[in-house]
């Protein structure tokens, strides 16, 4: 893999065969995925029997961080699975690029999955994020982009969204964390059609001066709001939030909300 993505270019899709990827193959992390450059295994099983796994620091805009994977502007990663075992490994690192990630698995990663950070305005889509320590996606800067068709289950926060973050969460399944979705800073995600199950403390958690779009009577939010520990949306913020064509009980509500 290492020695095909050094001689890619832009147009290029690069098949990977069955089987790990990793220091002991040979590879040498992170693994840079060039502008325009398709990574591809088995998008049907969502990355089953293809396997990134591995680590190295690297400078980034938060700093020295243990990566697998970094993703340029229009590059693909699909049907891969991807683990990073470092101390507060992060799968793949996305910062002000604009690249999508379809039908893959994130797993054992000691930090998040994805960390999506400056300007970057990615596609995150059908893809499985479990068991990973902290967050199944972080999402920090003026980051954007579209978090579509994800399952994030078994992991601390199964999406984290802070600093001035606005991304479209569509249609995601956020289930079975100790926190769903949290929201800091001056988060501003619009959430359409996403279920929030079964998270041990909160479905949605906002704090700071976060303020979610959940619908409006246009464009109602659909978002289903269940079964979680605590509360289903806990509104720790000053701010009241507005809540349009959402399955939300009233009493499964902490904070101001209309």
């Amino acid at each position: 893999m290492r020695q095909a993505l050094s001689v890619s270019s832009s147009g290029i899709t690069i098949q990977l065969a069955t089987g790990t990827y990793d220091a002991a193959s040979g590879e040498t992390f992170p693994i840079a995925i060039p502008s325009g450059v398709k990574l591809v295994g088995n998008a049907s099983s969502k990355g089953g029997g293809i396997t990134i796994s591995g680590s190295s620091t690297i400078a980034t805009n938060a700093g020295m961080q243990p990566v697998a994977i970094q993703a340029d502007d229009n590059a693909e990663l699909r049907g891969v699975t991807v683990s990073n075992t470092a101390t507060r490994g992060t799968g793949i690192w996305i910062e002000s690029t604009s690249p999508t990630i379809a039908n893959c698995t994130f797993t054992g990663c000691k930090r998040e999955g994805i960390r999506i950070s400056g300007s970057a305005k990615p596609t995150i889509e059908s893809c499985t994020f479990t068991r990973n320590d902290s967050y199944g996606i972080w999402m920090l800067g003026t980051s954007k982009g579209t978090l579509r068709s994800n399952r994030c289950d078994n992991t601390g926060t199964g999406i984290s969204i802070g600093d001035s973050s606005a991304p479209l969460l569509d249609g995601n399944a956020i289930v079975n964390n100790r926190v769903g979705l949290l929201l800091t800073h001056d988060a501003r995600p619009i959430l359409r059609n996403n279920e929030l199950r079964n998270n041990s403390d909160y479905g949605l958690s906002a704090i700071s001066q976060s303020l979610p779009d959940l619908g409006t009577s246009q464009s109602p939010g659909g978002n289903i709001f269940a079964g979680n520990g605590r509360k289903d949306l806990l509104n720790a913020t000053q701010l009241t939030f507005t809540s349009a064509g959402n399955q939300l009980s009233p009493t499964a509500v902490q904070g101001s909300i209309n």
